[in-house]
């Protein structure tokens, strides 16, 4: 059975979900722990997250993620490494690596600016 994009139930499944995913954007979480939680299958909850959100699942979570680490960036004294790893990422470098293509800037560019506000 397919839901209607305007269907109640499959924007309050919608809303749920990155609500819960904003919620935990500092821990790793994975597409894998969404499944469990929800209850649906891996390819119905990412057919599902793209047709209602217009972003596919696991891009949401990173970039959910890369929001936290510009602010993690600018708020607190971890060290860029720290940040990265709790973003879910395996090193520093893939970690840099995203954050310039996402935000034009590196961690460490952003870090020295002082800037408070960078375009998310």
């Amino acid at each position: 059975m397919k839901c209607s994009k305007n269907n109640l139930f499959t924007k309050d499944v919608s809303a749920q979900l990155i609500m819960f995913i904003k919620e935990h954007q500092n821990e790793k979480l994975r597409i894998d722990d969404l499944v469990i939680i929800s209850g649906f299958s891996k390819f119905y909850l990412q057919s599902f997250f793209k047709e209602h959100t217009g972003i596919s699942l696991g891009r949401f979570i990173r970039e959910t993620h890369l929001q936290h680490a510009v602010h993690e960036l600018v708020h607190s004294q971890s060290t860029i490494l720290s940040i990265a790893l709790n973003a879910g990422y395996s090193s520093q470098q893939s970690f840099h690596r995203a954050f310039r293509k996402k935000y034009k800037i590196t961690p460490c560019e952003l870090r020295r600016s002082g800037v408070k506000n960078i375009h998310l």
